[in-house]
């Protein structure tokens, strides 16, 4: 859901002209333009080529996503409680945002969660509706759908 918004963004910014960047929109000077466009194939026009460096920086982050919810990184130390979460999470089986791997040791990767009773990097709170996000457990592949 994150992914489609944020390619609506894109796509509503390019048909109307305008260029959001993550980095280098404007700081590129004309020497540096040419350098870039002759080395990498990219365009001479200024716009154009902002649009292209856009176009490319977003595609590397929708390649690797950032793991994160409203802030929150989806991995690590996990605490369930019954009142004030981080997160409220329903349990599913198909069409999952997230897909949960419970290990017993260092979670460092996206999906994988060590459930604790102290110090957790987030709190949980399981429900059956509305919830922030969708998680469905599985036993390998942990990670963003």
């Amino acid at each position: 859901m994150k992914r489609i918004s944020i390619f609506l963004w894109v796509l509503l910014f390019s048909v109307a002209g305008y260029s959001v960047g993550f980095a280098q929109q404007n700081s590129a000077n004309d020497e540096e333009m040419a350098l870039l466009s002759a080395s990498t194939h990219l365009p001479c026009d200024r716009l154009a080529y902002q649009k292209e460096v856009f176009k490319q920086q977003l595609l590397a982050y929708l390649a690797t996503g950032d793991c994160t919810h409203e802030g929150i990184k989806l991995y690590g130390k996990v605490q369930v409680v019954n009142s004030f979460p981080d997160l409220k999470v329903q349990v599913v089986n198909s069409f999952p945002d997230l897909k949960v791997q419970v290990v017993n040791s260092f979670p460092d990767s996206c999906g994988e969660w060590q459930m604790v009773n102290s110090f957790p990097d987030f709190k949980i709170q399981f429900v059956n509706s509305f919830p922030d996000i969708k998680i469905q457990y599985v036993n390998s592949f942990p990670g963003e759908n």
